[in-house]
């Protein structure tokens, strides 16, 4: 691949992942006064931490550090 080629495609992965990050405070000004919105984006970091944690815990490649078939 290309240097040029792989820095083009570098500065747009990089140009998504800071949009992403970026348009909910962009968007979103004021304080959120709503409580049924406001209680759901309270507990998303923690919906969205166990989804991600729980799967590795039982998907671990072999030799990992995590093996739950050896007890």
């Amino acid at each position: 691949m290309n240097n040029s080629i792989f820095f083009i495609y570098l500065l747009i992965l990089a140009g998504t992942t800071y949009l992403i990050r970026v348009i909910p405070f962009t968007a979103i000004k004021e304080k959120i006064n709503n409580r049924f919105v406001h209680s759901f984006l309270y507990y998303i970091p923690y919906a969205v931490l166990t989804a991600m944690t729980i799967p590795a815990i039982f998907y671990a490649p072999a030799g990992g550090l995590v093996q739950l078939q050896d007890f």
